[in-house]
């Protein structure tokens, strides 16, 4: 049906249907209602279930391949911003519908662009950057920009940075609050960037968890009161954090794939030097890497030591597989017959009786578009227990020797949450969607037909009343210029 009031989509990082069923217990909660009331579900995240690519795909619909986007660094290795996403968002396509949003702390929507509406960047951004539309609004609250808190995770108690970050959301909520107060917008978006930061260093401390959803459970209570219709969905899921590394260019160079440079006294000290950097703290080993990228903006040459006249493949990022065609010809293998190999040996691949990658794809299997070209060859999903290191080591597998930091990870967590409430949707109906799903379905709830280059569907079970799926630009555009022709 298309909706008479307000939609808030609620985005909360990580967050899992587990974790929401605890809620079950407390009767009185937000939580409790969404799950008993309305209807919930798996939300499918991207490959690789990383923020990005796969929060650009929710609010576009579309897949990273034709967002020009797979990870948090470009090929060149620069900073993902909203000037490199080739594609409308969401609340673009309201805007040119005559309906307002306001979009507050949203990934890659830095620099800010003009909407029909406000719209506040994610807050983790350069020092004295411009990051509302309109500018104004960035003097009218003290926002709490550019902090990274995984140095506070690791220096602080459990118990202080759940306060902390408690106290940092709180703010953020009620500056949210202010500003939609002052506003009557027809759509909101609200990202809730602190949960994955929490989950990968508490996941541990469930107690601790359930107090900081809490916080969110009395802010979307407050929200019910505003909106009739409250969408709550997750960009991936999350879960225990892995036990042990699967130093994948080193097993690359091991199946002959990747080559180090003849002078193997080198080799060995770069490997040791490699051993060493997991030691270093994550501030620190930042730095480097953009020392590196600035000097050389090759990402390959990130891996040191590497022989690139004779390398075949490599991973430059966790995520996937590089591999260098000119060479397959070069060394009497066709590029395909390279890539089928490499995944036939990836997936019978064993440590201690155990699968160590879930699955492998060719990237065309996933997905299509016509950035294509910036998604590795081969996209890899790791068991839960394995991280994948790029790293060169002189072992492939080994468990991990140092205390941990993370507690929690979404390396090969896909299943992320999506729970709906209000007028316009349907109560206890069990969902499976896609995370592209979400754009199209939003649109439908404002009578606005889907763009035909979106990979998402709408996701009908859950929607009362006529749904709208045809596509929304061409149709609205032709009938309004046809009724402009004068005769």
């Amino acid at each position: 049906m298309e909706i008479k009031k307000k939609l808030l989509l609620m985005v909360i990082d990580g967050s899992t249907i587990d974790i929401i069923k605890n809620f079950k217990e407390k009767k009185r909660s937000i939580f409790y209602k969404f799950l008993t009331e309305g209807s919930s579900g798996i939300l499918k995240s991207t490959i690789p279930s990383q923020t990005l690519p796969a929060v650009p795909c929710l609010y576009t619909g579309k897949n990273p391949a034709k967002l020009g986007i797979f990870a948090h660094t470009d090929e060149i290795g620069n900073v993902i911003n909203s000037n490199h996403l080739k594609s409308k968002t969401l609340w673009e396509i309201l805007g040119e519908h005559g309906l307002s949003s306001c979009i507050f702390s949203a990934p890659v929507t830095f620099p800010p662009k003009k909407i029909n509406g406000i719209l506040v960047s994610d807050l983790n951004l350069p020092e004295n950057a411009a990051f509302t539309y309109p500018k104004e609004l960035q003097k009218e609250y003290d926002f709490p920009v550019g902090l990274n808190e995984t140095e506070n995770a690791k220096s602080m108690k459990n118990e202080d940075f759940i306060i902390h970050m408690k106290e940092k959301t709180k703010k953020k909520i009620d500056i949210f609050k202010d500003i939609i107060k002052n506003d009557d917008f027809d759509f909101c978006m609200y990202y809730l960037i602190e949960t994955d930061t929490i989950q990968h260093f508490v996941w541990h401390r469930k107690d601790l968890l359930s107090e900081y959803y809490d916080l969110i459970d009395g802010f979307l209570r407050e929200m019910l009161e505003r909106f009739e219709n409250i969408l709550i969905v997750s960009d991936h899921g999350f879960d225990d954090a892995p036990t042990h590394n699967f130093y994948i260019n080193s097993w690359l160079e091991k199946e002959r794939y990747l080559f180090m440079g003849k002078i193997k006294m080198i080799n060995s000290i770069i490997k040791k030097i490699y051993k060493l950097s997991e030691f270093v703290p994550d501030k620190i080993l930042v730095k480097v890497r953009n020392l590196l990228r600035k000097n050389n903006p090759d990402p390959r040459k990130l891996i040191p030591g590497v022989d690139w006249n004779r390398t075949i493949a490599y991973v430059d990022k966790n995520y996937g597989i590089w591999i260098e065609k000119d060479r397959c010809n070069s060394e009497g293998n066709s590029y395909e017959t390279v890539r089928e190999d490499i995944i036939i040996k990836l997936l019978n691949l064993e440590f201690e009786n155990n699968k160590v990658i879930k699955n492998a794809y060719k990237r065309e299997e996933i997905y299509n578009g016509e950035f294509i070209e910036n998604v590795p060859d081969i996209l890899i999903l790791p068991e839960k227990r394995f991280s994948v290191m790029i790293q060169l080591d002189s072992g492939i597998l080994r468990k991990k020797t140092k205390a941990e930091a993370y507690k929690g990870s979404h390396d090969s967590a896909r299943d992320g949450i999506i729970l709906t409430l209000g007028n316009a949707f349907k109560k206890q109906e069990r969902i499976n969607a896609d995370i592209t799903d979400i754009t199209p379905t939003i649109l439908s709830l404002y009578g606005i037909g889907k763009d035909k280059e979106m990979d998402g569907n709408v996701i009908k079970s859950i929607l009362k009343g006529k749904i709208k799926t045809e596509q929304y630009k061409e149709n609205r555009m032709l009938s309004s210029a046809i009724k402009n022709i004068k005769f």
